[in-house]
């Protein structure tokens, strides 16, 4: 096994705690309920990305990884709003959170462009992470660590779909070149 092939699985394991855990955070804030209305919304792309990077990247010309995207896009833009609604986040961080979005779809509609969407999606993790920590430290003491753990669900799924799209992307190419008509 070539040193690539280890650093690539070493990330897709990575990936696949970072889901798993924050799924578990998920569903274990469901059960004691303290999931808010959005935890059972976050869960399918969560899925989606487990499924994606695992294994259906070989599917050619899927567009499982775009799907995913949206689905984590959809989730924050009605979190985001909702937030924004109810007033229970800092204004900004709900708008910033929702530009987050639109970049992300952004991203889903131009795959092919992975250069230019590493920059994007480096951003979007990074701004992600600062705005849900400004947003839960100043109620940091009102939450256990499994609901804490839940809250970071976007930039963990940033992350997580990075990994995917990152690793992924030679293979999923591949597979579709495989896939198309032979020339005559």
């Amino acid at each position: 096994m070539s040193n690539k092939n280890t650093s690539k699985n070493v990330w897709l394991h990575i990936m696949g705690v970072l889901i798993l855990s924050e799924l578990t955070a998920t569903v274990l804030s469901l059960i004691i309920g303290a999931g808010g209305v959005m935890s059972e919304i976050i869960i399918v792309p969560m899925v989606f990305a487990i499924l994606y990077g695992f294994w259906l990247y070989k599917k050619p010309h899927g567009n499982m990884l775009k799907y995913t995207m949206l689905l984590l896009a959809l989730a924050q833009i009605l979190q985001h709003a909702r937030l924004l609604i109810l007033g229970n986040t800092e204004g900004y961080v709900a708008i910033i959170g929702l530009l987050c979005a639109g970049v992300i779809i952004y991203v889903a509609g131009r795959l092919n462009r992975i250069e230019q969407n590493k920059y994007l999606l480096i951003a979007v993790a990074i701004i992600t992470f600062v705005c849900t920590i400004l947003d839960i430290v100043p109620d940091i003491g009102k939450y256990s660590p499994i609901l804490l753990f839940s809250y970071l669900y976007e930039p963990i799924m940033v992350l997580a779909l990075m990994i995917a799209y990152f690793t992924r992307y030679k293979e999923h190419k591949e597979a579709g070149l495989q896939d198309a008509p032979k020339a005559k």
